[in-house]
């Protein structure tokens, strides 16, 4: 039976940065209670029993299967208002787990590269995914599902990255578009990337400039994965998107 983890620590700029086994980031901030910090949390992958698990250090909640919030290569799990999505790249060395679990206070993006990586010495990579996230209410319950295809374009000879989260769609209402994401130019640093994000509206509502982070991958370094977050205004209501990407 194996099982996958992702935990990380304190925030910084916005974004959480973690020094885990080897490497885990999370986008954005995660929250408990009535909009206290959670500094931690743990995302646990259990594929003998194919349930997700999270845990913010006092309580945790386990989540079955749900196909119906399959997006692409992501996987969905459920229970009763908490929803999580989760993924893997073709080497199995990176993953990317989505979670929206107002019952244990935690919502946001999570992924890991966990074996090293050889980077391109130079030249251009381009990785082609999936994207998968859901737009959350200001007590981290999930409104929404969106799903999407994310391209990258990392160039190794300046050391940069950016790319787009195109065909955006409410889950449950495919025919409702949101527009695409850009995922502005950023540095790329031994393999890591931190960077802003613009675009992303729809639903009858505005989307606001935002950030993304991720990591090369794989024993080659052509697979990435990342995470999104986005903010949303609908009908002056505050919205926040966490979403994940993946791709090769």
């Amino acid at each position: 039976m194996r099982h996958f983890s992702i935990s990380c620590g304190a925030a910084l700029a916005g974004l959480a940065l973690a020094g885990c086994n080897p490497a885990a980031t999370q986008v954005g901030a995660t929250y408990g209670g009535a909009g206290t910090a959670v500094d931690s949390y743990n995302v646990d992958y259990d594929e003998g029993t194919d349930t997700i698990t999270v845990d913010n250090g006092v309580a945790a909640i386990d989540l079955a299967r749900n196909t119906d919030l399959d997006s692409g290569a992501f996987n969905g799990y459920e229970n009763i208002g908490n929803y999580a999505l989760y993924t893997e790249t073709p080497s199995g060395e990176g993953r990317v787990a989505v979670v929206a679990t107002p019952d244990v206070g935690v919502e946001g993006a999570r992924f890991a590269r966990l074996d090293t990586t050889t980077l391109p010495g130079n030249g251009n990579v381009t990785y082609s995914g999936d994207y998968a996230g859901f737009v959350n209410d200001s007590g981290g319950t999930a409104v929404l599902l969106i799903r999407g295809d994310m391209t990258m374009l990392a160039n190794f000879s300046d050391s940069t990255i950016l790319g787009e989260i195109t065909n955006r769609q409410d889950g449950d209402s495919p025919s409702t578009p949101f527009s695409d994401v850009l995922l502005n130019l950023t540095d790329l640093d031994d393999g890591s990337f931190i960077g802003t994000t613009t675009g992303g509206s729809g639903g009858g509502g505005t989307a606001g400039a935002g950030d993304y982070a991720g990591l090369i991958v794989g024993p080659d370094g052509r697979e990435v994965v990342g995470a999104v977050r986005i903010p949303h205004d609908f009908s002056g209501t505050a919205y926040t998107e966490y979403g994940g990407f993946i791709g090769d």
